[in-house]
């Protein structure tokens, strides 16, 4: 296919809001809100003040963080989601909070070296955002799960299993 004409067809899908080989972008706003914990005490339907329960799941998300093939080097693609990542762990509705940044990897290779391979590019996507926006490197754990918790478990090799998983641990470093 001519270079000029996947230009094309890719602005069109790009104006057509398709997907064209990426997964979903959060935006600052997002990742704050879908990062901060709920209050100390929420309110149920009647007013009453509640308290949330102890086993309460911790804020989440997943992130396509893209790298080179077999390698811990981060992507441009990478780069420009750590950006909004690096800018919202900044935001003061999560200051001082600590997070688990947990790579995880699909079923292709050995146990071992996508274990290897998830703890390596989860420490390069926290010292990133150490790096490159100030965040404390001390709310920062970088924690390898290779292929144990695939995202998809019916299809193992599936590239949405290959992913980095933002935890907030409700604790704080202040």
């Amino acid at each position: 296919m001519k270079p000029y004409l996947v230009l094309v067809i890719f602005a069109i899908a790009t104006l057509h809001g398709l997907e064209v080989g990426h997964s979903e972008e959060f935006s600052e706003n997002e990742i704050v809100e879908l990062l901060a914990p709920a209050g100390a005490f929420s309110r149920d339907p009647r007013g009453i003040k509640v308290k949330p329960a102890q086993n309460e799941k911790k804020p989440s998300i997943n992130m396509r963080v893209q790298f080179e093939y077999n390698s811990d080097v981060l992507t441009t693609e990478a780069l420009i989601s750590l950006k909004t990542l690096g800018n919202a762990l900044n935001h003061p509705k999560l200051d001082g909070f600590v997070f688990q940044i947990v790579g995880h990897t699909d079923a292709k290779g050995s146990d071992n070296y996508n274990m290897d391979l998830s703890k390596r590019r989860a420490n390069a996507v926290r010292e990133h955002l150490s790096f490159y926006y100030d965040v404390d490197a001390e709310r920062l754990a970088a924690i390898g799960m290779g292929e144990s918790n695939l995202y998809d478990a019916s299809n193992p090799e599936a590239a949405i299993n290959r992913r980095v998983e933002i935890k907030n641990t409700l604790k704080r470093r202040d």
